[in-house]
């Protein structure tokens, strides 16, 4: 059987078997991507649903980050399947949610700075007459 493949068959097949090995890894790498990118878009969305519901209600919420974490896994069952999210994806989950916070604070001080400051040179708020 062997005696009658050429070497340009060998070569073929070679090529065949690299080209699938190829196409393998690089299938893996995109599903990885498309999972990491899937898994930040949830979390984006998991942080703000928990600061619009921090808004919308009166009464303070006590563990933001445990809700956030279910509206994480609840995206991702409808995404994926798979409810289950892994210690390293909740331990990030967790610091991405602090980024997002810190950040969040960072932009309202830059934004808030330059009035602070006018505020200060024309002595602060103005208070109205007292009515004596």
């Amino acid at each position: 059987m062997f005696e009658t493949i050429t070497p340009d068959d060998w070569f073929k097949l070679v090529l065949t078997l690299l080209g699938i090995i190829f196409m393998f890894f690089y299938r893996k790498a995109k599903i990885e991507e498309s999972n990491r990118l899937l898994f930040e878009k949830g979390v984006d969305i998991a942080y703000n649903m928990v600061n619009d519901l921090s808004k919308r209600t009166e009464n303070k919420i006590d563990d933001k980050i445990a809700i956030g974490l279910q509206y994480l896994r609840d995206f991702m069952f409808a995404n994926t399947g798979s409810r289950e999210l892994s210690p390293e994806q909740e331990a990030l989950a967790i610091q991405m949610f602090s980024a997002k916070h810190g950040a969040e604070l960072a932009a309202r001080e830059v934004v808030t700075a330059p009035f602070k400051e006018k505020l200060a040179l024309v002595g602060g708020l103005p208070t109205p007459p007292s009515e004596e």
